[in-house]
């Protein structure tokens, strides 16, 4: 049994993929194994994996129809073996401790999930992102959020979390398929599932802007109808909520997220979210600045838009 499962999804990027893999084989801590899941890739990307598979018996290699991101991620959480669970994206790569540091960190206090620093590159300024966080603090879930949410610190991407195996076996956690922003849909999820949660502020993950990635994609429609569905899951996810103040909390967030999505994808009248409305938008806004982008979008959505 390996200690850390590496799920790596493959599509269409055999100019980055051997950069990606060979940062994880190369890592200090090695007892590991590496899922890449070729996800149907239409170039190079199957040979590639199968070569790596023929010289180290670490690396497991799945092939199957395309079925996105979502999807291979989960064929990588149905197949790991391993205590603990990391994503990686093949276009990143990741520092060659990572591993070793994340998983002493999460033996030593036990916790569900581990979070880790990330740096954005080519040419993008990276702060400290737990700035605000104790690091090695064991936090609660409810803990960890509200003091995230208030410090906004609190971030969706799976690629920065190191979590136990179990904690997504034993929640049946897995990715919603056929949505763009999934990690997003994902996040409070896995967060109130967590028993414990530890910071670690050290940079381990290199995320490679591309362009043509999803969060450049210029497809608004398509983003739209996923966000839609995301916030609409969140606010029944959320009204289930019993601590009224981790609601609160959640419902502040939602408001952000909501307005940010107008806002982002100049939806000139709105998104259609049962349960969220412009009065909701204003009494749960976390702030005066979040109230009074709130009071903006009820007056005029369409002007909002353009902001």
């Amino acid at each position: 049994m390996p200690l850390v499962s590496v799920i790596i999804p493959v599509y269409k990027v055999e100019n980055e993929l051997r950069r990606c893999v060979n940062s994880v084989l190369s890592q200090t801590l090695t007892d590991i194994e590496i899922i890449l899941v070729d996800d149907g890739s239409p170039d190079g990307c199957p040979q590639i994996c199968d070569d790596y598979a023929d010289r180290d018996s670490r690396v497991k290699v799945i092939h199957k129809v395309n079925g996105g991101l979502s999807d291979a991620r989960n064929y990588g959480l149905n197949k790991a073996a391993g205590d603990y669970v990391m994503f990686v994206d093949s276009d990143d790569y990741i520092e060659v401790d990572s591993c070793e540091r994340l998983y002493l960190t999460a033996v030593a206090s036990d916790a569900d999930m581990v979070l880790g620093d990330w740096r954005i590159s080519p040419g993008q300024d990276n702060p400290d992102h737990y700035a605000l966080l104790e690091e090695g603090r064991v936090y609660s879930a409810s803990d960890f959020i509200l003091t995230a949410l208030k410090a906004g610190e609190w971030y969706p991407c799976a690629c920065f979390m190191f979590c136990k195996l179990s904690l997504f076996n034993d929640n049946n956690l897995r990715f919603a398929v056929g949505l763009l922003h999934e990690d997003m849909e994902m996040q409070p999820r896995v967060f109130l599932a967590a028993r414990s949660i530890v910071c670690v502020k050290y940079k381990f993950y290199n995320y490679i802007m591309r362009p043509g990635s999803i969060m450049k994609s210029s497809n608004c429609q398509k983003r739209a109808v996923s966000m839609q569905e995301i916030l609409g899951r969140w606010k029944r996810q959320f009204d289930n909520i019993e601590n009224s103040e981790l609601r609160d909390a959640l419902y502040g967030y939602l408001a952000k997220c909501y307005l940010h999505t107008c806002r982002d994808l100049g939806l000139r009248r709105g998104l259609s979210v049962p349960g969220i409305d412009k009065r909701f938008l204003f009494e749960h806004g976390a702030s005066q600045k979040e109230k009074a982008k709130a009071l903006l979008f009820a007056a005029s959505p369409r002007f909002y838009s353009y902001l």
